[in-house]
């Protein structure tokens, strides 16, 4: 006759969380708490200068394709009426772009910086940022 003796697993979850008085209690430790927020912690010093670094890359970007957009519609506007817009705001009345796009760095569109063809001219010939500062490559937004 064969007789079967149980054994009492001690990795199965019922013998993990029985404590010292017999009864059972779920839940975690201090110690396990406090590590998986030191984890977290250490996680997020990591990832937020890359995210700071990335959100800033993304304004430059966006900037100079503002600023292309821009230079794009003088010179399409130059073609069609053999003279420079007077103001940006020229481009939009004849239709050349839709809005006048908002400065990224500046949040503002308002703080472009016209630039004539010549130094008595009233008109707009090239267009730049009026950001103060340096892009994420240290590149002067004045100079975009």
């Amino acid at each position: 006759m064969v007789e079967i003796i149980s054994v009492k697993n001690p990795f199965s979850s019922s013998a993990r969380y029985n404590n010292r008085n017999g009864g059972s209690s779920r839940g975690f430790t201090f110690i396990e708490a406090a590590m998986t927020i030191s984890i977290i912690a250490i996680l997020c010093m990591i990832a937020y200068p890359s995210a700071a670094n990335y959100v800033k890359k993304t304004r430059d970007a966006a900037l100079k394709k503002d600023l292309y957009v821009l230079r794009e519609s003088i010179d399409k506007f130059y073609a069609a009426y053999s003279r420079y817009p007077k103001s940006l705001d020229e481009l939009v009345e004849k239709s050349f772009i839709r809005a006048i796009p908002i400065d990224p760095v500046t949040g503002s569109y308002q703080t472009w910086k016209i630039l004539p063809s010549k130094d008595d001219e009233r008109d707009v010939f090239n267009v730049k940022s009026g950001a103060d500062g340096a892009d994420s490559e240290s590149i002067a937004y004045e100079n975009y």
